[in-house]
């Protein structure tokens, strides 16, 4: 009888926890710093991808977030809109590539349509970015060759504006490379302007 209830506690602390992370607000502030003042870290990784010619331009954004800050490079090349997220420190936390609704995976596209009607009465699709989690080397040699390396996990961040019955906003949505939602999160409507671009 202890073990059944010990389980139900962790079954219900679970569900609470993973209830809290999928609806959460994301408010933000992202302005511009000088090169001056990115982590020693963050500019080595940037000087380690080979693609990235010195000409290309790189510019760097401060994140403040209601429970973290982070630095973040963006810039393009080969043609693609990279966002790479480092933290105070300087360590690689993800690169986020912009691409088009149609880049995804016919399966994964068709999980996520049916994830985003049953969260909403009614969405649009506002901004979809391809994100790449991994160890620093990995992830430079996915930046090098344009496409993910093995042992990199790749994710979809995708901005809406949706409808729920209970309001209009926008949201951030994360899912899986299957098409499975892991982070749902309500925008602050002051900051939208920052993660629609």
């Amino acid at each position: 009888m202890k073990r059944i209830s010990i389980r139900f506690c962790l079954l219900s602390l679970l569900l609470i926890l993973s209830n809290q992370a999928i609806g959460q607000d994301k408010v933000e502030r992202e302005y511009k710093i000088k090169k001056e003042e990115v982590p020693q870290k963050a500019l080595e990784f940037i000087n380690e991808i080979e693609s990235l010619s010195p000409k290309t331009k790189v510019n760097w954004y401060r994140e403040e977030a209601a429970d973290s800050e982070s630095v973040e490079a963006k810039f393009k090349v080969q043609k693609r809109s990279y966002s790479i997220e480092f933290s105070i420190q300087g360590e690689l936390q993800d690169v986020e590539i912009r691409i088009g609704e149609r880049d995804i995976p016919k399966m994964t596209r068709k999980a996520i349509k049916e994830s985003l009607n049953a969260e909403f009465i009614k969405w649009a699709i506002k901004k979809v970015q391809l994100q790449w989690v991994g160890e620093s080397s990995l992830v430079i040699s996915s930046i090098d060759r344009n496409e993910r390396q093995e042992g990199v996990e790749e994710n979809y961040e995708i901005v809406i504006k949706g409808e729920t019955d209970k309001s209009k906003s926008y949201f951030e949505l994360l899912f899986d490379s299957s098409g499975n939602l892991l982070r749902k999160s309500r925008i602050v409507e002051n900051s939208s302007d920052i993660l629609i671009y």
